[in-house]
């Protein structure tokens, strides 16, 4: 569950479930009318702050260590993640010369 606002139009949702299966349960005018009919709603589970991680994204923390990395580290990162996924290969679709 959360509240969030669309940047384009300004129109702030309720929303009800995660990952892909999220979806709008109620559309309002304002953020405080979003946040009130939420908190109306759900009471004790209102907190401030960012959602919670999802499933998918934890899953995807304990595979791939990148949040933990340095950000010098992305290739290192990025390889390691290659080796360990026997499906996936690394390629360039251009010459490395050109990105100079």
């Amino acid at each position: 569950m959360a509240v969030g606002t669309y940047r384009d139009t300004g129109t702030s949702v309720n929303l009800h479930g995660e990952n892909h299966l999220r979806h709008v349960t109620g559309a309002f005018a304002s953020p405080a009318q979003a946040l009130t009919a939420f908190e109306q709603a759900h009471g004790k589970a209102v907190r401030p702050g960012p959602a919670p991680m999802t499933d998918t994204a934890a899953r995807l923390v304990e595979q791939v260590s990148a949040y933990a990395a340095d950000p010098g580290d992305h290739e290192a990162v990025f390889n390691i993640f290659i080796d360990n996924k026997g499906d996936w290969e690394k390629y360039r679709t251009f010459p490395i010369e050109s990105a100079c």
